[in-house]
């Protein structure tokens, strides 16, 4: 290296051809920013830059990368700052150093236009901003990268990002052509210069900041870790972090100077963005041929160390194996007896929740659930539409339709009209797909679409006025619109494929064991889809046999790592006794009502939700004509995103968003719990908003119901490569319109509707009579009864286990090995819960992720699909772990394998999932749409504190070593 040492000496570097060259920079301990600093320790060596000077030494071809040590460096009374290149020719050592001299006084003279993590009004203002110029169809960067087709969707990371000091912005596109690369970033700048010229509409401000207040008053169970999210980096940098928690004193600073300056946000667009020269571009190209040459570098590297090992150092290596080994065994033998410890008797027997009490009635013939709860003046509110009895060609779409029918429009709404008034007036508006089995009965499921979304109090009457609208106006015209949804989905699942790759094995796992998995494959991303290349086999490494011996020692020692953590005596460590655990747990806020409304059933509750109603309305869909069952997942997805009547899918957004917390679509299939035969499948729409929001968010679902509208689909994306064919023909994408049309006329209607509620004490009243004036104007007349649950037809099936390698395009694998699993309400369910626990820690953790390098190895007792699966992700053994599962069946079967106090830490983390809060908002959803009463719910926990070895090896030896049947292929499928 080229370093100045403290007596000004050079140090000579080894003699090679190209070298790495660093410069040390000391730092004034309170020096955090570059500005006249520089200059006036111009010739000192006490002097700090930004990390970002060192981009230009690659950019130039000065050398191939950093130096490995780059930054800013926290070490010692004085900081320091290295920057540096790797690979830099002997010739052009000096010509480096004057690049770093350079760099540095350009950024003295133009800065960098940083923001900085301590300027808690600047942060909040540019988060406002950033939302502005990414968030929703609305935004600038949406209507220049994606609706202009440049790229299908946003890349992963968009938007303001406060990490480190100097938080960033950050901006792209994915899929994005070669050819216009260079267009593409010319169309950011335009962008940026156009925000800065002609600012944003003030409805959009207020649509930002009513989602700000929405998102203070709206609890869920990870609260506490957003607020240490937030607070962190401010830890790092300032004394005292919690100013950044007075939202309420920012919002209103923030409209009192934007009040004053209406040009508030373009000016923080000129300086930070436009005119900031602190910029890196990143454009990254896939290479078919990284895996070859990530496996010759390693090789050669495996090589090269090999040869540079003497006898000595191998000496060394295996001193240092032993050294570790001794540290284990230390470990392994602490006394920890004098641990604090949970006992089972501490966990109460049937504990009741404070907001569990959920009332039902009918209004206007369809079933509400509604709930008073402490939701701090907001409302949540969901509807479920069960599409069990939708025509057999439209059920594969139902999952597509569910995920757009809130993003196409609503009649003369477009998608953007949509969308800007759900920003404004709710939390959102959401559609989803529908799938549950009947907690009862395994084979039977619910299918249909979910709409769900939330408002405050004073926005309700909005968000009920919005989901009318797309009931009755749904517009699912815009060819362009469906077209650029599909794309933003399928580019979505493959950019989330390697961090979701093992629930898709999970499910392609379960498919040939029954309904519920049969039926659960449908709403697989990458239903059909084939790689048109087998698995290529990698070659055997060569090795030599000092090499062969030294790997041998090396698994032999992490094997024997392994047995010991597995056999640790563990007797001394606190623990929590079951008899300390309810065997009856019940929440206090579990009252439940039930009343008919318009002949609906509605189940109703007080909650305490803050000043926040919640709604739900789930349309049963297992009567859905057999042509369009396929079609409900798409639907429950699509329904509150296409448009309503006037309102495309942009103005119905906005209404969601201004008067709702979201209002969406969700497929719906659930079996009956105590029937795994019968399943009811259907959507169910979901929604809250503050109280006074709440009328506005009704208004938002009539319109949706009455004039559903899924003309204009430019967004729809899926997530199922069966639909990317779609993409291929203007014919293709137009039958999807016809077909979205007729669904919404099965779908959008209160015939097989049932809806959920919750909201305040105070509200309650307000909010049932907004549901009741929804269901009045929406179509259809509601059943008296309709079965919620259809059962399948066997038709000769026989249930058999499969295995599963899913390849991705990655140095990484996901299995499954899936079996018949029971319904919820099976005396043996939870004697299987048990064994999935012990299974997971005592056996799978060890074997695929600690001698295997697996991230994650475990056991998922799914109720949908109702399975019993083994799994492992982002496994670099792959197909080889199934020999793992394997062993570990015959293991879990033998009665010495595991111990009474393996069962009790297993009944701990079983009760630890079982005991988790739950957020006003969700109160009264597991009754709502699994069929879970707390009958069985407190039947269950008893159960589980009952559970003992001979059970556990029972279920061991009935439900998975007397069914482990292989399938007969071996190919993968995906």
């Amino acid at each position: 290296t080229a370093n100045k040492g403290e007596a000004g000496k050079s140090v000579t570097p080894q003699p090679q051809k190209n070298r790495p060259v660093t410069v040390h920079f000391r730092c004034a301990p309170n020096t955090m920013e570059i500005a006249s600093f520089l200059r006036q320790n111009g010739n000192k060596d006490e002097t700090h830059v930004s990390v970002a000077m060192a981009y230009m030494l690659c950019q130039s071809g000065l050398g191939s990368s950093y130096t490995r040590s780059i930054g800013y460096v926290m070490c010692g009374m004085h900081p320091y700052f290295v920057v540096g290149a790797q690979d830099v020719a002997e010739s052009k050592v000096e010509a480096t150093l004057e690049v770093i001299r350079k760099t540095l006084d350009k950024a003295a003279k133009n800065g960098f236009g940083k923001s900085r993590v301590t300027d808690s009004f600047d942060n909040f203002c540019l988060k406002i901003l950033a939302q502005l110029l990414t968030g929703g169809p609305n935004s600038p960067f949406h209507q220049s990268l994606i609706e202009s087709g440049l790229g299908s969707s946003y890349t992963r990371s968009i938007g303001y990002v406060m990490c480190g000091m100097h938080p960033y912005f950050v901006v792209g596109a994915q899929d994005v052509a070669e050819s216009k690369v260079e267009a593409t970033l010319e169309v950011i700048r335009k962008t940026l210069d156009k925000a800065a010229k002609n600012g944003f509409g003030k409805s959009r401000v207020n649509a930002i900041l009513h989602g700000i207040e929405l998102d203070l008053k709206h609890q869920d169970t990870g609260f506490g870790l957003k607020i240490l999210n937030h607070l962190v980096f401010l830890w790092h940098h300032q004394d005292d972090p919690l100013d950044a928690l007075q939202i309420n004193a920012l919002i209103s600073k923030f409209r009192k100077i934007y009040q004053d300056n209406p040009r508030l946000l373009q000016d923080f667009v000129t300086k930070y963005l436009v005119r900031s020269t602190h910029h890196v571009i990143a454009i990254l190209t896939p290479d078919s041929k990284v895996p070859g040459k990530r496996a010759e570098f390693e090789r050669r590297l495996v090589q090269k160390k090999h040869k540079e090992m003497d006898e000595i150092e191998r000496e060394r290596y295996m001193m240092l194996l032993r050294h570790m080994h001794d540290k284990v065994e230390d470990f392994r033998t602490k006394d920890t007896s004098s641990l604090p410890i949970l006992h089972l008797g501490e966990i109460e027997p049937d504990s009741q929740s404070p907001n569990q009490s959920f009332l039902h009635k009918k209004i206007q013939g369809v079933p509400v659930q509604y709930s008073v709860q402490p939701t701090n003046g907001l409302t949540y509110f969901a509807a479920l539409i069960n599409c069990n009895d939708l025509p057999a060609e439209f059920q594969d779409y139902v999952p597509l339709f569910a995920r757009c029918v809130t993003k196409l429009g609503a009649g003369d709404w477009d998608f953007k009209a949509l969308s800007r008034r759900i920003d404004t007036h709710t939390g959102g508006l959401s559609g989803f797909d529908h799938l549950r089995i009947n907690p009862k009965d395994s084979e039977e499921v619910e299918e249909g679409v979910l709409f769900y979304s939330f408002s405050l109090n004073e926005d309700a009457a909005e968000m009920f006025n919005i989901l009318t609208k797309i009931f009755l106006e749904f517009n699912p015209n815009s060819v362009e619109r469906i077209r650029s949804l599909l794309k933003q989905e399928v580019s979505s699942f493959m950019s989330s494929l390697v961090h979701r790759g093992n629930t898709v094995a999970k499910i392609y796992a379960s498919k040939t064991l029954g309904i519920s998995g049969r039926l659960k494959e449908r709403y697989v991303p990458g239903k059909r889809a084939e790689f048109e290349r087998r698995l290529v086999q990698k070659k055997h490494k060569e090795m030599d046999e000092i090499e062969r011996e030294r790997y041998m020692m090396l698994l032999r020692h992490m094997h024997d790592k392994v047995e010991d953590f597995r056999t640790k005596d563990t007797s001394s460590l606190p623990i929590l006794h079951l008899g300390e655990i309810e065997p009856d747990s019940q929440s206090p806020n579990q009252s439940f009502l039930h009343k008919k409304i318009q002949g609906v059933p509605v189940q109703y509750s007080v909650q305490p939700t803050n000043g926040l109603t919640y709604f739900a309305a789930l349309i049963n869909c297992n009567d859905l004509p057999a042509e369009f069952q396929d079609y409900v997942p798409l639907f429950a997805r699509c329904v509150t995103k296409l448009g309503a009547g006037d309102w495309d899918f942009k103005a119905l957004s906005r209404r969601i968003d201004t008067h709702t917390g979201g209002l969406s679509g969700f497929d719906h299939l659930r079996i009956n719990p105590k029937d795994s035969e019968e399943v009811e499948e259907g959507v169910l729409f979901y929604s809250f908003s503050l109280n006074e929001d709440a009328a506005e968010m009704f208004n938002i679902l009539t319109k949706i119901f009455l004039e559903f509208n899924p003309n204009s689909v430019e967004r729809i994306r899926s997530l199922y490569f069966v639909l990317q064919s779609l993409l291929e023909t203007q014919e293709r994408l137009q039958s999807v319109v016809g077909v979205f049309s007729e669904m919404s006329r099965h779908i959008l209607s209160k015939k097989q509707m049932r809806c959920c509620l919750n909201t305040s004490a105070d509200f309650m009243p307000s909010a049932l009579g907004l549901v009741e004036s929804f269901l009045k104007k929406i179509g259809g007349k509601a059943r008296d009864s309709f079965a919620r649950y259809k059962k399948s037809a066997s038709g000769g099936f026989q249930p058999k286990s499969q295995r599963v390698n899913l390849v991705v395009p990655l140095n990484t694998n996901f299995t499954a090995l899936a079996f018949p699993g029971v319904p919820p309400a099976h005396d043996d369910y939870a004697a299987l819960q048990i064994l999935a626990k012990i299974l997971q820690w005592r056996y799978l953790m060890p074997e695929i992720r600690l001698k295997n390098s697996a991230y994650a190895a475990g056991v998922a007792l799914n109720e949908m699909p109702n399975v019993f699966c083994l799994w492992s992700y982002r496994d670099p053994v792959g197909y080889g772990t199934f020999k793992a599962f394997k062993k570990a069946i015959s293991w879990v079967t033998k009665e010495a394998s595991f111990t009474d106090e393996d069962i009790h830490e297993a009944k701990l983390t079983v009760f630890q999932e079982e005991d988790r809060p739950v957020p006003p908002g969700e109160a009264g959803l597991d009754l709502f749409l699994k069929g879970m009463t707390p009958e069985m719910r407190s039947k269950h926990r008893k159960q589980l504190l009952g559970v003992t070895k001979n059970d556990i090896l029972r279920v061991a030896d009935k439900y998975l070593r007397q069914r482990f049947l292989w399938s007969s292929t071996n190919k993968p499928f995906f």
